[in-house]
């Protein structure tokens, strides 16, 4: 994908298989190019991949298939870009891309890692969705982040608790937000639950009470 000449956007992979971002492209000294890629070179034809290029004043990042895969600093100002045309699948004339896009997003903000691995996760199906570790034992005001794992057709793949849709069977005895932080409440057994894609796992909270010495 390209955006303007001098001094533009390009996002692509190039001959070396180098699946890179390039700002400020052919600037000059004036106004550095800034950059930043990663090797896909284990990319098959026919395979499906989700890849994000983010930028904002402080730093580029690069995640492919949900993943944040490499990042690097901003020191010289973002460009501002005067064109009319966005290329999709081409640079100019020439370097026309051999493969199908499925969907495309550009956003006029740098999305977050939650964003991107819900984008990522929307267009894959989940078989099977696990919170680890279960079951798990609180005290009373005590608190925990599981560790949410999800069976895919990229294998088990580890997933962000914000990323799933979480509840709780008694929130008298411990309570869930959507970031997916358990927090101990009163003494009791309760069932915590997360669900992605339609797809759901449960892990069992035992909460026991917490004792004071007084003297």
């Amino acid at each position: 994908m390209r955006y303007g000449g001098r001094g533009g956007l390009l996002f692509g992979k190039d001959g070396g298989g180098y699946w890179r971002s390039i700002l400020n492209r052919w600037a000059g000294n004036e106004l550095p190019e800034v950059g930043i890629g990663v090797y896909i070179n284990d990319w098959l034809p026919d395979e499906w991949h989700h890849a994000a290029f983010t930028w904002n004043s402080e730093s580029l990042k690069v995640y492919v298939d949900g993943k944040l895969k490499t990042q690097t600093g901003v020191t010289i100002k973002l460009p501002g870009v005067n064109e009319a045309l966005f290329q999709i699948g081409g640079d100019s004339n020439s370097n026309y891309l051999d493969a199908v896009i499925d969907e495309l997003r550009i956003s006029s903000m740098a999305r977050s890692e939650n964003e991107i691995q819900s984008s990522f996760l929307a267009g894959i199906p989940i078989y099977g969705l696990e919170i680890n570790p279960n079951p798990v034992k609180l005290l009373e005001t005590w608190w925990k982040t599981p560790e949410l794992v999800a069976n895919t057709n990229f294998g088990t793949i580890t997933i962000p608790p914000p990323t799933a849709t979480w509840s709780t069977s008694d929130s008298n005895v411990a309570s869930v937000n959507q970031q997916g932080l358990i927090v101990a409440i009163s003494e009791g057994t309760v069932i915590i639950s997360a669900s992605v894609n339609g797809v759901s796992a449960y892990v069992m909270i035992h909460v026991a009470r917490r004792f004071w010495n007084r003297k």
